[in-house]
């Protein structure tokens, strides 16, 4: 049997983007450096491993601590690590798999790019037998495989008769309040029912900006307007060629998708019915906004992006392709 164990993160999107590694035989996915263990031992865990800026010694106590199944002979083992892993995997940790379940491979998942700038890439291709990125210019620029982001399937929580916000926007203002502004403004003019939430702002925004704003958004809270939105609006960081976790929510939710990522019309799940793309406000197709809502058929690239279609492209690189 093969066994996929994903070291991820415990983030509310994360957990949300992987619910669905339930229903793969063989694979879960964990969150927590010590499962089960107290919080007295998980401080002295960290103080150990995960605060000194230096390896301590002794680290190797741990180990058996992160993933404690007993090796089945003839089962083959694969472990795929996030970013947050790194100071465990960096120092040894790898080596212990490796010795503990003869075969094993181990695989590096850069779901962050700000975190994934900061590693010596040269040094994780060396240490693991695959190493992937959401990102394209960063894959191409590193050599390494590109895999867009993962999201599990949550269209059966949708209902229709609760779609009811035309256009929705909610995260960092990151210096965008002009921009998000310009784009409520135009589109609330031609009556659109714009709901943008909008935190960590540096600017003042008035009142009667009909703009929501607030420190933080609870992810929850988030999910439960998604929910609610006919179309969402994306808006991607210069200079990148990817598509966004909110594009992913948007198909896992039954959402349109109005973007800025002129590149999303190469993407294979690309369908101008759902999915608008704009170079700047002023391009931005109102009436594919406003026309009547209807979900969308999606349930090829709902399967594309979610857990077990990321198993089944492991399967490939790693055993099939003979990585």
């Amino acid at each position: 049997m093969r066994r996929y164990t994903i070291f991820g993160a415990g983030n509310d999107y994360y957990r949300a983007s992987y619910k669905d590694i339930s229903k793969v035989e063989g694979a879960v996915y964990q969150t927590e450096f010590l499962p089960s263990k107290s919080t007295l031992i998980r401080k002295i865990h960290t103080a150990h491993c995960l605060m000194p800026k230096k390896a301590l010694p002794f680290r190797s106590i741990w180990y058996r601590h992160y993933f404690g199944e007993k090796y089945r002979v003839g089962d083959e083992y694969v472990f795929v690590f996030f970013h947050l892993w790194h100071p465990i995997y960096e120092n040894g940790y790898l080596d212990y798999l490796r010795k503990t379940y003869p075969g094993c491979k181990c695989v590096l998942f850069l779901c962050d790019i700000a975190c994934a700038r900061k590693l010596d890439m040269e040094k994780q291709k060396k240490l693991f037998d695959h190493v992937m990125v959401f990102e394209r210019n960063f894959a191409r620029e590193h050599g390494i495989a590109h895999y867009p982001l993962v999201y599990s399937d949550f269209r059966h929580e949708v209902k229709l008769e609760d779609k009811d916000i035309d256009l929705l926007f909610v995260g960092w203002a990151k210096g965008r309040y002009k921009l998000l502004k310009e784009i409520y403004d135009r589109l609330t003019s031609e009556g659109v029912n714009c709901q943008f939430y909008l935190t960590k702002l540096d600017e003042e925004v008035p009142p009667e900006s009909g703009i929501h704003t607030a420190d933080w958004v609870p992810y929850p809270q988030y999910i439960a307007l998604m929910k609610r939105a006919k179309c969402v609006l994306d808006i991607i960081p210069p200079n990148t060629d990817c598509s966004t976790l909110r594009m992913s929510e948007s198909m896992a939710y039954s959402c349109k998708v109005l973007t800025n990522n002129t590149r999303i019309v190469y993407e294979d799940f690309y369908d101008p019915e759902s999915i608008s793309a704009y170079a700047s406000p002023e391009e931005i197709d109102v009436e594919f906004v406003k026309k009547e809502y209807v979900l969308p058929e999606r349930d090829e690239h709902v399967k594309k992006m979610g857990p077990r279609a990321l198993i089944q492209y492991l399967d490939n690189i790693l055993f099939e392709k003979g990585v």
